[in-house]
């Protein structure tokens, strides 16, 4: 993973291919098909019941969104599986604003339960991309992916049905000073003219992005230093990214602009793919932002959230102690559950131990005491008693 962690710090992102090749990644291909399987079938056969309608997008299923930076249209769905907790966590009073509650939909239990061996796999290979960016920077053991140990975890199924008949085209659109080329479909509806995209340019925000699978080719990142795009191949691959908030951390990386194209007939067919979203826990702050309640400002921005959800989210974090605390509360709570928490492939005592007797904030490990992220035993440590 070395020559694409080096090519993430200039590009904002990374492929990881040849999946077939480590267990790990056959693992993740073989989960993979199943959800998108049966979320295909699920949105063929008929939506999700109004129950499970959220307005945040956060988790649940909503109909549409809009992620677009620019004023085009999206036609899409999508069903969000957060990562959920035990009720005795002590980060679970943050569920269901960032954690979300344990979904169920009538007759996807099974399914369910392959979304949730698909987290562990993408938490996994999330910290172990975070540690090599780490080395990559020169950083310390946990800088980076200390913070986003069991943090927020989203696992996000969209569904863009056909498009009504119309003209393709591309567009010439400005998002930050470049001329992106977007491939869409112009409709006419009455005596009004609308261009139709799958997804429109844009940043991601929060800290890390895994592009896990699509039924198409049509995804687009665009090269910030030659000023073209870059499409995507066609075969078993993953892509990662950096948001937004990873590069106001860490200014070495770069949050680059994506979208997915309309073009060329796709509009002509559905379309499904998955993405997960990596946060850092919520309280984790940085600049005097808190990480937890910038995300739901973002929401918010993006319509995907109210101002009393902002309110609610800001008041959440701000309830219990701030993070330090928190990890500590968490590394004794993993010393009585030596287990990793479901979905999740290593808790915080990976990163942090307690500092000798006991006392003030946690202190980050030594690289050369962690082992393999792949190693049970290393992935959850031991917490260190007083």
């Amino acid at each position: 993973m070395a020559e694409q962690v080096g090519s993430l710090a200039e590009l904002g992102w990374l492929r990881l291919d040849s999946l077939g090749d480590d267990p790990l990644m056959r693992e993740l291909l073989e989960l993979r098909e199943s959800c998108a399987r049966n979320f295909t079938r699920l949105m063929t056969a008929g939506r999700p019941d109004e129950a499970e309608l959220t307005s945040t997008g956060q988790y649940g299923f909503t109909r549409d969104g809009d992620e677009s930076a620019v004023a085009l249209r999206e036609v899409r769905s999508h069903l969000v599986i957060n990562q959920a907790l035990p009720e005795s966590h002590p980060l679970a009073f943050l569920v269901p604003t960032f954690y979300g509650d344990h979904l169920t939909i009538p007759g996807t239990e099974p399914w369910l339960a392959d979304a949730r061996r698909l987290h562990r796999v993408l938490d996994l290979l999330t910290l172990e991309t975070m540690e090599r960016i780490e080395e990559h920077l020169g950083l310390s053991f946990g800088a980076i992916a200390g913070p986003m140990a069991m943090g927020e975890r989203l696992l996000r199924f969209q569904w863009y049905p056909a498009l009504p008949a119309g003209t393709d085209e591309v567009a010439l659109v400005d998002v930050d000073g470049g001329r992106i080329p977007v491939g869409g479909r112009l409709l006419a509806d009455g005596g009004r003219r609308s261009r139709v995209v799958r997804v429109g340019p844009h940043r991601d925000m929060g800290h890390w992005t895994w592009q896990v699978h699509s039924t198409d080719s049509q995804l687009r990142f665009w090269d910030h230093r030659r000023q073209v795009p870059v499409p995507v191949p066609r075969g078993d691959w993953i892509y990662g990214n950096v948001c937004e908030f990873l590069e106001i951390e860490h200014p070495r990386l770069h949050t680059p602009i994506h979208w997915v194209d309309a073009d060329g007939g796709s509009g002509d067919v559905d379309r499904m793919s998955i993405s997960y979203f990596a946060h850092v826990r919520p309280g984790v702050s940085r600049q005097r932002l808190v990480w937890g309640v910038e995300l739901y400002r973002r929401l918010a921005a993006l319509g995907y959230a109210t101002d009393a959800d902002v309110e609610h989210a800001a008041r959440l974090v701000a309830r219990r102690a701030d993070d330090p605390d928190l990890i500590l509360a968490t590394l004794d709570w993993e010393l009585a559950n030596p287990a990793p928490v479901p979905g999740f492939a290593a808790g915080v005592s990976r990163y942090y131990r307690r500092r000798p007797g006991g006392g003030g904030a946690p202190a980050l490990r030594d690289r050369a005491d962690a082992g393999s992220l792949r190693d049970p035993a290393a992935a959850q440590r031991q917490p260190d008693p007083d």
